[in-house]
């Protein structure tokens, strides 16, 4: 009985020490103005996003290719159960998600993570020496694939991704990055050399225009705060979850 009380703190301590890192993280960074990030934005876009309806044959497709080895998250659900009903869940799912669209509103249960913490190395009473691993529903990963596509394909089409945003688009890759600093450097190197600049301080102004700090934050829908800044989250240990 004394093992397994003891058990139950330690996996409170871990799901407190999990929900409290954004928390002092945010504390060390420094506040900057507020009007930091206007220097770096374009002139605004001019159109509107709007969410196309969500269609049966999207989520069957989406479901498909997820994989059938990743573990279920809170409700226990895997898509290898979920590929077998596909095709008789397809049209309630693009319902409900039409619905969470239009509305911006998010099912709690969809915002629910489960997670896991992994050892990593020193004391194993200390919740800072575990890696926290969130297990997500299948539902939650189709609907935030929907609402992925609709989002990349409206900044793609209205071209307001940084022109040197290699990373995390479709058809670019940060190897991209690499060559566009090398060849800038290379045609630097072919110019007369005049004293007044060096090749660290040109380095130093290439990172600085083809690297801002901060990229487009635009204005958040009400979809995405639902989603990404009130979700839960249950550490589970021994069986156990706080």
């Amino acid at each position: 009985m004394r093992i397994l009380v003891n058990r139950v703190k330690f996996v409170k301590k871990l799901n407190n020490h999990f929900c409290s890192v954004h928390v002092k993280l945010a504390k060390s960074l420094s506040s900057g103005s507020n009007n930091d990030f206007i220097k770096y934005l374009p002139f605004p876009n001019k159109y509107s996003m709007f969410c196309s309806p969500v269609t049966p044959d999207e989520i069957i497709r989406i479901l498909y290719k997820l994989p059938n080895n990743k573990a279920p998250g809170g409700d226990g659900i895997n898509s290898k159960v979920l590929k077998v009903i596909g095709s008789s869940i397809a049209t309630p799912l693009a319902h409900i998600f039409d619905l969470s669209f239009t509305s911006g509103e998010v099912p709690e249960l969809l915002k629910v993570a489960i997670v896991i913490p992994i050892y990593k190395k020193g004391e194993r009473n200390q919740p800072g020496n575990y890696r926290p691993i969130s297990l997500l529903g299948v539902f939650d990963k189709i609907m935030e694939k929907l609402m992925y596509k609709q989002l990349s394909d409206f900044l793609e089409n209205n071209k307001i991704l940084y022109e040197y945003q290699f990373g995390f688009r479709k058809n670019y890759s940060t190897s991209q990055h690499v060559m566009e600093v090398v060849d800038s450097i290379y045609q630097q190197q072919q110019q007369p050399f005049n004293g007044r600049l060096s090749r660290t301080t040109w380095v130093g102004r290439y990172q600085k225009k083809h690297s801002p700090a901060h990229t487009h934050p635009g204005q958040r829908t009400s979809f995405i705060t639902f989603l990404h800044l009130q979700r839960s989250m249950a550490s589970s240990l021994f069986s156990l979850r706080a």
